[in-house]
């Protein structure tokens, strides 16, 4: 069973980075839900790039996804005012993709074409990154588990 992990808003500044230096290059599709718009395909099978948030600068309170690299395929996608951040981890605890909620409740969606890890794709593990990735995850669940959910 495949398991959900909400971040809390005060990790996603490190989040974001320690998620965009270990998944950099996958390849990922991103789509945008919302009530207003249906869904909404952005993007198909672009390399990702990185995720960002900016709580106070001038994308103030926003979540920021860049995928391709390539000029004529590249999109940088905003998320104003997020509410939610929610990683999505198979069974075999390999990130999926995360699901970013705005307060207006549309939905980004970002899926990894495969849910290898970066490090298994290229042979080469960053021991430090994906350290303190399996730290903070680690410390979700536990959370988690914690709460009764």
């Amino acid at each position: 069973m495949a398991t959900t992990i909400e971040i809390p808003k005060s990790e996603w500044l490190n989040f974001c980075d320690l998620f965009s230096r270990q998944h950099e290059g996958r390849l990922a599709i991103m789509e945008v839900a919302g009530t207003d718009l249906g869904d909404q395909l952005e993007t198909q099978r672009y390399s990702f790039h990185g995720i960002s948030y900016d709580p106070k600068g001038t994308g103030r309170d926003s979540i920021d996804i860049e995928l391709g690299a390539d000029p004529g395929r590249h999109v940088n996608h905003a998320v104003s005012r997020p509410r939610r951040v929610m990683l999505l981890l198979t069974e075999e605890g390999a990130h999926e993709g995360l699901d970013i909620e705005s307060e207006d409740g549309t939905k980004t969606i970002v899926r990894f074409q495969t849910t290898q890890m970066r490090e298994q794709i290229a042979g080469v593990v960053n021991e430090n990154i994906s350290r303190r990735m399996q730290e903070l995850i680690g410390r979700l669940v536990q959370k988690k588990r914690r709460a009764g959910e």
